[in-house]
């Protein structure tokens, strides 16, 4: 199966790290975040398909055309307006069953693998982190079967105390919905997968492991995550 890694950001919040280096490039406990990406993709996982942009070619030139024993392919994006617009722009990618991911977030290969495994033919999933302090994310609302209802960014009152980890699993049906613009201005994913709730239900899997690297404090408490 294919995974999309979605690599192409600016890492603003990450200045002056990030001036010269793409966010996905910096270094935690002596590797690449992407590297320990990669690398914790479970077998099923056989090709990669990279979205870049701010100093994409650096990403490039680290990882080549295979890393890890996966075949890896790089996507120029055209444009930064969000999630779900990226992922129209690796659109002939997802075919069948794909797992997409962020680029500047750290996962365990034991969680990936759950979500995969557990996602049913009928079925999109995400994986979720328990977290106390979630006013900084996206927070989930579920059903009371435990499907995805909404994701709430930012929110004064949480519903919940679980958050989006930025790891989904996703096929071609979700190219039938119109992409969710966020308050930002930008198309965000999980928001258009909420839409096709009635249709397509997203099965929610608890994360044992998941560490952000969005800002500063992100970076330095990586170095010594327990990976």
């Amino acid at each position: 199966m294919n995974a999309i890694i979605l690599a192409a950001g600016k890492g603003t919040r990450l200045q002056p790290l990030t001036n010269h280096t793409p966010k996905s490039l910096l270094e935690i406990q002596g590797k690449p975040v992407l590297a320990h990406t990669i690398e914790n993709l479970p077998d099923e996982v056989t090709s990669v398909i990279i979205v870049v942009r701010h100093l994409g070619y650096l990403i490039k030139e680290y990882f080549g055309t295979k890393w890890g024993g996966k075949k890896i392919t790089y996507v120029n994006a055209m444009t930064l307006r969000g999630t779900a617009d990226m992922i129209r722009q690796v659109k002939r990618f997802v075919k069948g069953k794909t797992l997409v991911l962020h680029g500047d977030d750290l996962y365990r290969t034991s969680d990936l693998a759950r979500l995969i495994a557990e996602v049913q033919e009928n079925e999109w999933g995400i994986l979720a982190k328990e977290w106390d302090d979630v006013k900084q994310f996206g927070v989930l609302a579920l059903s009371k079967d435990g499907k995805l209802l909404e994701i709430i960014e930012k929110p004064e009152n949480p519903p919940s105390h679980l958050v989006n980890t930025g790891a989904y699993i996703l096929d071609e049906r979700i190219f039938a919905y119109r992409p969710a613009k966020l308050a930002s201005g930008e198309y965000g994913l999980p928001q258009t997968m909420t839409q096709a709730k009635n249709e397509v239900p997203t099965r929610v899997v608890l994360a044992s492991f998941w560490q952000p690297v969005n800002t500063m404090s992100d970076y330095k408490e990586a170095q010594n995550a327990p990976m």
